[in-house]
């Protein structure tokens, strides 16, 4: 019998005084109210930290609550600005990145990267879900491929490594078309919109992914987006004091970035005083939290 090997992401690591901070926070918010607590199985019992806002601190857990386009929290605009259809629509079709994508689409057609794409999803190249008991609750097992499934997933791994290349080879060519200096990012802007988009943002609009009330921003200005540490406002958490900001995938510490570089000694700082601006109750409330998959 095949041995099937399951790897999944850590859970935050303790060691590391930046998450252990955080959980520590999320442990101490819920002995205040549990109800505000985030939970899942993966990222532990205070992995997924907590919602709560005070004069010191700001902290919002990943969500699931499904409102694409109106919760930034579970989708995201920032980095991921490719998300967000309404800045996308504002880019003229000349645009560097719009021009990109259809020699891109172009690619992908004639080489036949569509075709094997295709295959690799088609009836009979996975095995059913299987669903068995655990210690930890029912897990879903799904997507294991069969030997079909296999011969396909490696033609598609080949063809995707050439696609790679050849996206690359692509955008370089179009920054040299264009006289444009070359950062091999496939969203270069060169027709104004993100410019305007990126003024809304400053000027606490919003942009208009986020209906352009700025109601969910107007707390983040000034807005921050750094490409170079993969960094995007709004924060999971923020230390209103000095500034500083993190944000986290699903659980802390999975992907987890900061909006800038920080030491041992801000960060006692820094979690001494959001400890300290929690109140103080006797005997928190028993209120259950709502699980989280």
């Amino acid at each position: 019998m095949e041995e099937i090997q399951i790897i999944l992401p850590a859970q935050a690591d303790e060691t590391n005084p930046l998450e252990f901070g955080l959980i520590a926070l999320t442990e101490a918010i819920a002995t205040i109210d549990q109800a505000r607590l985030s939970r899942g199985i993966l990222g532990g019992e205070f992995g997924y930290g907590a919602d709560w806002e005070n004069d010191v601190f700001f902290m919002k857990p990943y969500c699931w609550c499904g409102r694409e386009g109106e919760c930034p929290w579970c989708t995201g605009c920032g980095a991921y600005e490719t998300t967000c259809q309404a800045c996308m629509d504002k880019h003229h079709n000349a645009c560097f990145q719009n021009e990109l994508q259809r020699r891109f689409a172009h690619y992908d057609e004639q080489s036949g990267y569509n075709l094997t794409e295709k295959a690799l999803h088609s009836e009979g190249t996975v095995f059913p879900p299987t669903t068995e008991r655990t210690p930890f609750g029912l897990i879903t097992t799904s997507g294991l491929r069969t030997p079909e499934g296999e011969q396909r997933h490696k033609l598609w791994c080949k063809a995707h490594d050439l696609r790679t290349n050849a996206h690359t080879k692509l955008t370089k060519a179009l920054y040299i078309e264009r006289r444009i200096k070359p950062t091999l990012s496939q969203w270069y802007c060169d027709c104004g919109a993100e410019l305007s988009c990126a003024g809304a943002r400053e000027a606490g609009l919003g942009c208009d992914y986020h209906n352009g009330s700025g109601r969910i921003f107007a707390k983040f200005v000034p807005w921050t987006l750094d490409h170079e540490r993969h960094y995007y406002d709004p924060p999971n958490f923020w230390h209103k004091p000095s500034g500083f900001r993190a944000c986290w995938y699903k659980w802390i510490g999975r992907d987890m970035v900061t909006n800038r570089d920080i030491d041992i000694h801000e960060l006692r700082k820094i979690f001494s005083e959001c400890a300290a601006s929690l109140p103080v109750i006797a005997e928190p409330p028993e209120t259950a939290a709502r699980p989280r998959p």
